[in-house]
């Protein structure tokens, strides 16, 4: 999927807890506005930054590629969500992405593998 390249995001907490105008340092011109972030735990600042430098993150083009894995074949065993994974995707290019799902099964008796759900930047 394609994020156009976001510049410029509001971010704001809920009852009191302010209106933060955020932009990507160095972006020139008229910036592309992501639209407005609300939670009630931005209360400041410094925590505002840090949720737009989350949002203004995701942009260009995402990729997701599932991987199928035994479980007994890899070191640690379950890759958990949230886990940074390097990996070789179907046209044989090293990637580097972020484990966004995990599913467990065992279809083939007696093997357990796990499905993964990866997400990175083309």
């Amino acid at each position: 999927t394609y994020q156009p390249m976001y510049e410029r995001i509001f971010v704001s907490g809920e009852a009191g807890g302010g209106l933060f105008d955020m932009s990507r340092a160095g972006s020139g011109g008229e910036p592309l506005l992501k639209p407005m972030v609300t939670h009630p735990l931005i209360t400041s600042v410094d925590v505002a930054r840090q949720r737009a430098i989350a949002e203004l993150s995701e942009t260009g083009q995402g990729l997701r590629h599932k991987l199928i894995l035994p479980i007994n074949g890899v070191k640690g065993g379950v890759i958990k969500p949230g886990t940074i994974l390097r990996y070789v995707d179907d046209g044989s290019a090293w990637r580097t992405g972020i484990v966004r799902s995990t599913n467990v099964s065992m279809q083939n008796w007696p093997e357990l593998t796990q499905s993964l759900e990866v997400e990175s930047h083309g």
